[in-house]
């Protein structure tokens, strides 16, 4: 029997929770901030490369209309 994710093509990856995906964008942005956070970790390496910026303001707009977590 035929799944939806069966329509997907070869080349597509499924999302990295664990360091690699837009769940990690708020703890990269509080760690750019030096603030404390409790969630998900950072994005890792190289991704989180702009972390070693200084920065006092970030302005984040995220655009996120499809959950992997709900296709499963």
């Amino acid at each position: 029997m035929s799944t939806f994710l069966d329509n997907f093509p070869q080349t597509f990856q499924k999302p990295l929770y664990a360091g690699q995906s837009i769940a990690n964008i708020p703890s990269s942005v509080a760690q750019m901030l030096n603030v404390p956070f409790e969630g998900l970790p950072a994005l890792q390496e190289p991704l989180s490369g702009i972390a070693d910026i200084e920065v006092e303001r970030v302005l984040l707009l995220v655009i996120d209309d499809l959950g992997w977590i709900l296709l499963e």
